[in-house]
């Protein structure tokens, strides 16, 4: 019995060590783990503001035009060099301002004389708050054709109004936005201005216009989001055409007059079709006059006239000669008449020898009479000034002779060549 007691006994302090070691090491852990509440105010608190630190909170997203409508920001823009302006933008918004600049974003001169300008590519920029940004470039071309480019001194305002219809078309492709400064602003001049081929301003302080293929290339975009190259004159495709056949299929319309002259006259040309055309005025073309008394006149340069749908052009001075040595030379109040009569087979052969137009007008005029009135050598009438003019010189008369060999003209039959 004893001996149970001890063994009993034994075990009891065993166990009393034993759960006595728990509780001291509960009570450790107590002491050195912070409360639920300490922890909780630890892993919120937010981390202390640095003096000049930039708020991390998310920006207001907004573009150019409706920043300023909303008072959100200011805008200074002037002009700059060829195919930018420059612009400068002031927050005055408690918030950081992602603004974006797009496409077709306009900005208008205070000064009447100068070109309107439209942003061609869109640009993003972070402003801080209150802040004001350096000056900066802006991809943009003029809509105003006529009108000056915007230098430095020149001050630009955003429009209230961006730019739509076809323009915008252009401007939202990406070939467009792949091509270089003349081709967009050339294209963009064909919409804005419309003028004919030959009517564009220059770039640059150049007056060069575009070349052939620029205006294919321009075509090509064009085709290429939609818009009718047909209704842009610079676009359209003209019809060939010589001006005598021009005429007779009721074409055009051809109005000419003297000018007292024995070297030019002036014509009108108006078009009767809805096509555009491309009359050719040939060497050998030969206008007749209503008068009794007065030469005929033949042409003896080609020229190329441009006429859009049912349009005039001119009076324009046009390279002519007698074709009637002693008549007299048609007056502004002599009008001509186009003849469907072809000219001499000799006097064509003549008219197309390169040879022929690097003489001065005396041989010119003195080889043509020499073809259509036949003069014997000292018959022809004399050229000059004031009424006063003398007939061809030996010098002259061996030169229509050469002429005449270089261009397959057999001398022997004029007599003044014989």
């Amino acid at each position: 019995m004893k001996k149970m007691k001890k063994s009993t006994i034994g075990c009891l302090v065993v166990i009393g060590a034993v759960v006595l070691l728990f509780v001291v090491v509960g009570i450790i852990n107590a002491v050195s783990k912070p409360s639920d509440t300490e922890e909780s105010s630890t892993t919120t608190q937010p981390p202390a503001e640095t003096e000049g630190e930039e708020s991390f909170t998310q920006p207001v997203e907004i573009e150019l035009m409706e920043g300023q409508s909303e008072g959100l920001i200011e805008i200074s823009g002037h002009g700059g060099t060829p195919g930018f302006i420059k612009l400068v933008i002031t927050s005055q918004s408690d918030d950081r301002l992602n603004i974006t600049i797009l496409p077709g974003t306009l900005f208008e001169p205070l000064s009447a004389s100068v070109q309107s300008m439209v942003a061609t590519t869109e640009k993003v920029l972070m402003l801080q708050p209150h802040k004001t940004t350096e000056p900066f470039d802006i991809e943009a071309v003029s809509i105003n054709m006529e009108l000056d480019i915007p230098g430095e001194d020149d001050s630009l305002a955003l429009s209230i109004t961006p730019a739509g219809g076809e323009f915008m078309k252009l401007l939202n492709s990406a070939s467009f936005q792949d091509e270089s400064y003349r081709i967009r602003q050339f294209a963009l001049w064909t919409i804005t201005d419309n003028p004919k081929r030959n009517e564009y301003a220059g770039i640059d302080g150049t007056k060069t216009i575009p070349n052939d293929e620029e205006m294919e290339r321009i075509r090509s975009l064009f085709d290429e989001v939609g818009i009718p190259t047909e209704d842009y004159r610079a676009l359209q495709i003209a019809v060939y055409a010589e001006l005598v056949d021009a005429q007779t299929r009721g074409l055009i319309e051809v109005n000419s007059c003297g000018q007292g002259a024995i070297n030019y006259i002036e014509i009108s040309l108006t078009s009767k079709s809805n096509d555009a055309l491309e009359i050719a005025i040939l060497p050998g073309v030969i206008f007749t006059p209503q008068a009794a008394g007065v030469q005929s006149m033949v042409v003896i340069a080609e020229k190329l006239l441009m006429l859009y749908p049912h349009e005039t052009v001119g009076p324009i001075d046009l390279n002519t000669a007698c074709a009637s040595m002693e008549l007299d030379a048609p007056s502004e109040s002599d009008n001509l008449i186009l003849s469907s009569e072809a000219a001499p087979d000799d006097l064509i052969l003549l008219l197309d020898l390169p040879d022929f137009h690097e003489e001065e007008f005396r041989v010119r005029q003195f080889a043509i009479w020499t073809i259509t009135d036949n003069p014997k050598r000292d018959e022809y009438v004399g050229i000059g000034t004031f009424g006063f003019g003398s007939g061809p010189s030996d010098e002259e008369i061996e030169k229509i002779r050469v002429l005449f060999d270089k261009a397959g003209i057999s001398t022997g039959k004029y007599r003044a060549l014989s």
